[in-house]
């Protein structure tokens, strides 16, 4: 079963999460990806599913997604970008993107199969356009740190991002979390083909994004607008995504935001949700927590009790990083740089 990470207790996995080393890519001979680009292709996914590893690499990876060409794109915590083809190979897009202290790693496809990415210059969050052949093109340069990106079927992209004012007070033992803030703000954003950000939703920060084919946003919102204390006591993390906030894994919803920018709730029964995908905002997709049970990949349903997955390997969605669905598969990466699929 997936180990908790407490703030009180240092495992030797995490020590080892926290460690970088140099990104080496190797695709697994004789497992090849299928044609994902079919439209008509129907995701769905057992209660029992399987999960078959099709892609590994030495750098531990951030982020995980999918074009409608058949290839998946890796985002790791050395700043390379790899794309993955259906036959199984792999190259690198891009290289060196640099991560601002407050911001996390994060990456969207547009439709034409350009990637949207965060970088860091000055100090300063910017996002980048990159092109199949590797060109990068500066979008715009953002005042907030960023923390998730998506995209939709029409070219726009979404930004989480989160801001602070007044006093900031950090945690640096046994890892760096926030312990405390006279004021923090979430926000998401959503930037259209022509370059205009407009601001669709404020309040806590918003971990993770994902939009379905139907436009709709769905997004793991951890705590609220306002100042921040943590209570003291022990709270639970299910990946590196979430450290940060770990003060927050317990104050977590998933909220559906629908193309009139309403908020609607799809859940709020899990903790430290770090990574959300879906087809369709009637079957989300979430890396989280549902007490009793453990950190897992859990079906979620709007009025239903989230559903984990039951994997044949208890360990195989430990610390996943993470989430995808392409085609009818879902695909998976863990903190090891472990590429998973699973139907």
């Amino acid at each position: 079963m997936t180990t908790k990470k407490r703030i009180k207790t240092l495992t030797p996995a995490l020590v080892l999460l926290l460690a970088s080393v140099a990104c080496v890519c190797v695709p697994l001979p004789g497992i090849e990806l299928p044609d994902l680009g079919q439209d008509d292709q129907q995701f769905t996914l057992s209660d029992n599913p399987q999960a078959e590893l099709v892609y590994t690499a030495s750098d531990y990876v951030w982020r995980l997604s999918s074009d409608r060409d058949g290839n998946l794109y890796v985002l790791t915590d050395g700043g390379d970008l790899l794309r993955i083809d259906a036959e199984g190979g792999s190259e690198k897009v891009y290289s060196d993107l640099a991560l601002c202290s407050f911001s996390r790693r994060s990456m969207a496809v547009l439709p034409s199969g350009d990637l949207v990415v965060n970088d860091c210059a000055d100090k300063t969050d910017r996002l980048l356009q990159i092109d199949q052949d590797g060109n990068a093109t500066t979008l715009l340069e953002l005042q907030d740190n960023v923390l998730s990106l998506s995209s939709d079927l029409d070219g726009n992209v979404y930004v989480g991002t989160w801001a602070s004012e007044g006093n900031l007070n950090l945690n640096l033992q046994p890892f760096t979390y926030l312990g405390g803030a006279d004021n923090i703000t979430g926000q998401i954003s959503r930037l259209s083909p022509d370059n205009t950000l407009t601001t669709i939703y404020e309040g806590g920060i918003p971990v993770a994004l994902a939009t379905g084919d139907d436009g709709d946003l769905v997004a793991a919102i951890w705590g609220e607008s306002g100042p921040f204390r943590p209570e003291r006591k022990e709270y639970s993390a299910c990946s590196y995504l979430g450290m940060f906030w770990i003060g927050m894994s317990e104050q977590v919803k998933v909220v559906r935001i629908a193309g009139d920018d309403e908020v609607q709730i799809v859940t709020e029964a899990m903790n430290s949700v770090s990574a959300v995908t879906l087809r369709n905002v009637d079957r989300v997709v979430v890396v989280g927590m549902h007490d009793p049970d453990p950190c897992g990949i859990y079906l979620v349903e709007t009025g239903q009790e989230p559903l984990r997955l039951a994997f044949s390997d208890d360990e195989v969605d430990d610390d996943i990083m993470g989430l995808t669905i392409a085609g009818e598969y879902l695909y998976f990466a863990d903190v090891d740089g472990n590429v998973y699929r699973a139907q």
